[in-house]
């Protein structure tokens, strides 16, 4: 934000788009620049300034006085400005008379005490070189400090302005603030080119610092948007791998749910329907959660639906998917937890096989609930694995749960645990055998998403519900719902 304005007119609160290029002759102009407190707001600022009096004329030898005085006293005040004061501006004041030159810097440090005399520091000295630099640049140097904030006023007079330049060699070498002649001319040369050179260095070291650090956070924050679109993508990919509908099964309905604890996890469900009468229900856990997790899920759910046309025994079905991603698992130290439930209408059977999973849960019709956990280790451990089959009569089973972790592990805000006590009381429920598949999932969704309340979910939270339903509700469930988020 700037403001050029004739000093005879009264200054108010500054507006953007206020430009009058317009030199008066008993006061000439007036430069306001507000610009924020970091440095990279510096150099546009500092270039608009120097603009500004080059277009009012000022000699060039001045202006680069100008600028590196200005840059220096801005520099200042964002390095030393208050951490509660960061959000106010510096301002910058620029006053061009028929024969002075006045830059002022209002800034919101401590402040500090003017020296009574200011000479080269030492070369390993960390503070003063900017003073010496102001006062040699500049023909008069004052710091006005105050409570809330400080005004650093600098002052070029004689000839400022190109068509009043004059050749006297000694109105471009600035004076020691004492008035003191003491010390050769070339002397004071040397000093003054060394610290003008130092200072343009340290300017340059500066600025190049802020614009690697910018770039930095740029390359970051354009990274961390594809990484976030590439999820979302790969989430799309992994939720359209779930069944979309569920096979139409004699007596019985299925219901399902998925919810990855972030964009992508290793939780998944699966329903392969081998005949009319027979269905193949799986859920498997890989360990970890992730991009990681979510290509190992992947890749069993291809190898499940390859490897099942070679044999319908869950038990052997582990065995070889078992033996195909061994190799992989165990490269990288990672598991997999497996159920598969082959539910075969023809002969009434329901067969279990485990790797390492959560026991599957099982309410018949008189109410009581069994655990099915069948031995078997999680696939990736062992480089030989025998794995077992359990057998279940389906003439008596009212629903089957088959489940991941993260239900069991789900936590409310004050850290308790769901567990599997709270789960089987609420499976064993006698109103839930009036419930078909959908409205066991929607009333477990609830029961869930009221315990949990606002904490937030740390692990991916998966199930499977296969239930009995009878003649009079078959129609209205012939097609099932399939929860996922």
């Amino acid at each position: 934000m700037s403001i050029v304005q004739p000093l005879a007119t009264q200054q108010t609160s500054p507006t953007p788009g206020n430009h009058l290029h317009k030199r008066d002759s008993n006061f000439g102009l007036r430069l306001s620049l507000s610009l924020a407190c970091e440095l990279a707001a510096i150099r546009p600022a500092c270039f608009t300034a120097i603009e500004f009096l080059a277009a009012q004329g000022v000699h060039p030898d001045h202006l680069a006085a100008c600028e590196l005085a200005l840059i220096e006293a801005c520099n200042n005040a964002v390095l030393y400005a208050r951490p509660e004061s960061r959000h106010l501006p510096i301002e910058v004041e620029l006053v061009c008379q028929p024969r002075r030159l006045e830059l002022q810097v209002i800034d919101h440090t401590d402040g500090f005490e003017w020296p009574s005399e200011l000479q080269l520091p030492e070369l390993d000295a960390e503070h003063g070189r900017g003073l010496f630099i102001i006062r040699s640049l500049m023909d008069h140097a004052f710091y006005l400090r105050g409570p809330a904030e400080n005004r650093l006023v600098m002052r070029k007079e004689f000839s400022v302005y190109a068509h009043e330049a004059q050749t006297d060699e000694n109105q471009t070498l600035a004076k020691p603030s004492n008035g003191s002649t003491s010390g050769s001319k070339p002397m004071l040369e040397a000093e003054y080119k060394l610290a003008l050179n130092e200072q343009v260095l340290t300017t340059m070291a500066q600025e190049l610092c802020v614009q690697v650090v910018n770039s930095k956070l740029e390359k970051e924050k354009l990274d961390n948007r594809l990484l976030a679109r590439e999820l979302d993508i790969a989430r799309n990919i992994q939720q359209s791998l779930l069944p979309k509908t569920f096979p139409d099964l004699p007596g019985f309905g299925l219901s399902g749910f998925c919810l990855s604890a972030r964009q992508v996890g290793g939780d998944f469900y699966d329903v392969l329907p081998l005949s009319n009468q027979c269905v193949l229900l799986v859920v498997a856990d890989v360990m970890g959660k992730g991009v990681p997790a979510a290509l190992f899920a992947a890749t069993l759910r291809t190898l499940v639906r390859t490897t099942v046309d070679w044999t319908r025994r869950p038990s052997e079905l582990l065995g070889r998917i078992h033996q195909q991603m061994f190799d992989e698992l165990s490269g990288v130290d990672m598991f997999i937890t497996a159920q598969l439930a082959l539910v075969d209408l023809a002969n009434q059977r329901l067969v279990v096989a485990n790797a390492g999973h959560c026991p599957l849960f099982m309410t018949n019709l008189e109410g009581e609930t069994i655990s099915v956990s069948p031995e078997g280790m999680p696939l990736g451990i062992v480089p030989q694995m025998n794995f077992v089959d359990q057998v279940l009569r389906l003439e008596n089973i009212h629903s089957v749960l088959l489940y991941t972790d993260g239900l069991t592990e789900a936590r409310n805000p004050e850290g308790e645990w769901f567990g599997r006590e709270r789960l089987l009381k609420w499976l064993g429920q006698p109103t839930n055998r009036l419930h078909s598949a959908s409205e066991l999932s929607e009333g477990f969704l609830k029961e869930l998403d009221a315990f949990q309340c606002c904490a937030p979910i740390k692990d991916d939270q998966t199930f499977l519900i296969l239930a009995a339903e009878n003649a009079a509700r078959k129609s209205a469930f012939s097609e099932q719902t399939i929860f996922a988020k």
